[in-house]
């Protein structure tokens, strides 16, 4: 009888442990939120810094990152995610509001301090292995007396001239004048939408290359459905390992997670 016992067990087991080996998400890859995530408390620095890009670009696992760009009053592309410096950093007001000089004295409310990031300050060649980039651009509510995109062609055209072929840069421009101005330059360009029938009703007017959702707004079917368009497809706002592995079982092409360490061992456990 025990012999018989042991036998079902190690029957189960065996079953369970094929199950296990069977998950194969080697088409899916993870990039860091905002580099160390938003809302991760295991994070070491803050989201978008300079620390918080290197440490997550050393991981080899990791196929690379997510930043949010923005302008600042005269121009320079920063990195930051919220519309205003108030909350986490020494500062206050938009980023658009501050010239480059201001915000270079401007850090984070953190033990160690960490500035806020030029864009122009990562070393993207620093990282392990090739990467992916996504650049989430934010312009605020400011009127700059200079053409954005002009600006942003600038900045773009660098980054790629000095980073390419290591570096794949990916742009969430969620502007219909980016949007068409990026498409026109050919430059690889999502759209932030908010369920399949959005993504749908973007390519009616834009035939951009992919798009940016939170992981629980699209199902299985419906990213399959896009990739068979051609699109790939970013799922983000992924804050646990249940989330990890929920959002692994739909195959997007990107998952944008919040802790990197916890999506590399829900992906490859």
């Amino acid at each position: 009888m025990y012999f018989r016992i042991a036998y079902i067990l190690l029957s189960v087991g065996t079953m369970v442990s094929c199950s296990k080996v069977t998950q194969n998400y080697n088409d899916v890859q993870i990039l860091g939120h905002v580099a160390s995530g938003l809302y991760n408390p295991n994070q070491f620095f803050p989201e978008n810094s300079l620390e918080a890009v290197e440490y997550v670009l050393s991981f080899p696992e990791v196929a690379g990152v997510e930043l949010d760009l923005q302008l600042s009053e005269d121009g320079e592309a920063w990195l930051f995610h919220d519309p205003t410096l108030d909350e986490k950093t020494t500062g206050s007001g938009a980023i658009c509001e501050h010239t480059s000089e201001e915000l270079s004295q401007i850090h984070y409310t953190t033990i160690n301090k960490e500035g806020i990031a030029r864009l122009s300050e990562v070393d993207f060649s620093r990282a392990v292995g090739s990467k992916v980039v996504f650049l989430d651009i934010k312009l605020g509510n400011c009127l700059p007396d200079f053409n954005v995109f002009d600006r942003l062609k600038t900045t773009i055209d660098a980054l790629q001239t000095a980073y390419t072929p290591g570096v794949e840069f990916i742009y969430i421009a969620n502007y219909d004048s980016l949007t068409t101005a990026f498409l026109n330059e050919g430059y690889t360009t999502y759209r932030d939408v908010t369920s399949y029938d959005g993504a749908l009703n973007m390519l009616a007017n834009y035939d951009v290359d992919g798009f940016y959702l939170r992981h629980y707004q699209l199902d299985k079917d419906q990213v399959e459905a896009l990739q068979l368009l051609g699109k790939t497809v970013a799922l983000f706002e992924i804050r646990s390992p249940f989330t990890i592995r929920e959002a692994l079982e739909k195959h997007p092409d990107y998952l944008l997670v919040e802790d990197v360490k916890s999506a590399i061992v829900e992906k490859y456990n």
